[in-house]
């Protein structure tokens, strides 16, 4: 008491509350961390729980009815240390503090943006100018990586809403899981396409990486002499192509003759001569008549995101070309009853839907993409 002040004073003696600390680690993610009430207290109607990181000046609270015996606090920022407190009021509005926590901190390496993915050209044993292969590393924890299918890729012509997506696993465990590829078919030539990836990593966070840009290749180019003396060469109306992918070659010339692409729903047919003729070089001579090959002029692409699946399916379409008048995406089952239809008018030539499996029960399904000149069917496999 201060000295030399004389009178009566009045002693109050408040007990400190119970302390406040970390859940199992087992639950720490990067963005939340469980938080145990050692002790829940009686005739407490309202308990607020405070945090903040450390070093910061703000805080952040919640309010939970009663004396909790545990708590969950979520939309932390990944690799930061936290402290933590908690008041109690009762029912006379009566308020008593707990100690603040030392620091517990959320788990490392789901944040931050990621290194963007290596696009490299098809070059081999033919040039694809139509195919990408995409891989990536990603520096997200392994542990924090989960067994199937962690990554989402996407691709999309540069400028465009629209987009394409694939489910991909990660290339194997440990080190292994930071690693992902996928091949890329069915784009357009000489045209410039945007690609990057999420990781989705265990406890629902995301991250995303960064954009890499790249121009496919305007047709097949000629590869090199093989050992022996012959090679295969097109030409398609006085166009002529060396050790190419036919589908390269057609892809080549609807490019560069945008009148040769009817969208009629029907199947068109180009006169092509097809020879083997020794010692080739750069002045072509011009190939011999041979007989006619039917060759389809386009085809499309869909894929199954997740399969297998629980409740839900999205389809991921690259159709054969713009201005289809309309898709129709069937749900079947085995013997090819139709579960459900569902019909896109008017569709981009690339893009995706969701469809609901709640009402389905566990089984092989088959999912049917027909549009003008293109139909393919895929299995679905639904566990629940």
């Amino acid at each position: 008491l201060p000295s030399g002040n004389s009178g009566s004073y009045l002693l109050s003696l408040q007990g400190i509350m119970p302390d406040i600390g970390p859940g199992p680690t087992n639950q720490f993610t990067t963005t939340s961390l469980p938080i145990a009430f050692t002790s829940p207290l009686n005739n407490v109607n309202t308990t607020y729980l405070y945090w903040r990181p450390i070093g910061g000046t703000g805080y952040a609270y919640t309010q939970i009815a009663g004396s909790p015996s545990g708590y969950t606090a979520q939309g932390l920022n990944s690799g930061v240390n936290y402290n933590f407190w908690a008041l109690y009021v009762n029912a006379g509005g009566s308020r008593f503090y707990s100690r603040m926590t030392s620091p517990i901190g959320t788990t490392t390496g789901c944040s931050g943006l990621q290194s963007a993915p290596v696009v490299t050209h098809v070059t081999t044993p033919t040039v694809h100018c139509s195919q990408m292969n995409v891989s990536w590393t990603s520096s997200v924890a392994t542990s924090l990586i989960p067994a199937s299918y962690p990554y989402r890729l996407y691709w999309t012509k540069t400028g465009s809403a629209g987009y394409s997506v694939a489910a991909v696993q990660s290339l194997g465990t440990g080190s292994q899981a930071q690693l992902g590829s996928y091949h890329i078919s069915n784009l357009a030539l000489n045209q410039s396409y945007d690609y990057y990836y999420r990781v989705l990593c265990t406890g629902g966070a995301q991250v995303v990486s960064g954009v890499t840009t790249d121009v496919t290749c305007s047709g097949p180019n000629r590869m090199p002499k093989p050992s022996g003396n012959e090679h295969t060469v097109y030409e398609v109306n006085g166009t002529y192509f060396v050790d190419a992918d036919i589908r390269e070659v057609i892809s080549a010339y609807e490019a560069a003759h945008p009148e040769t692409q009817v969208n009629d729903g029907q199947e068109h047919y180009y006169d092509l001569h097809q020879v083997s003729m020794p010692n080739i070089t750069d002045e072509l001579p011009t190939p011999a008549s041979a007989p006619k090959a039917n060759l389809v002029e386009n085809t499309g692409s869909f894929s199954l995101i997740p399969n297998p699946t629980t409740n839900r399916v999205k389809v991921s379409y690259s159709l054969p070309s713009e201005n289809q008048t309309e898709a129709t995406i069937n749900l079947m089952d085995m013997s090819g009853r139709v579960l459900r239809s569902i019909k896109v008018a008017h569709p981009n030539q690339e893009g995706w839907l969701s469809i609901d499996l709640n009402d389905l029960n566990s089984g092989v399904y088959l999912i049917n993409v027909q549009t003008e000149g293109y139909t393919e069917t895929q299995k679905l496999v639904v566990n629940k």
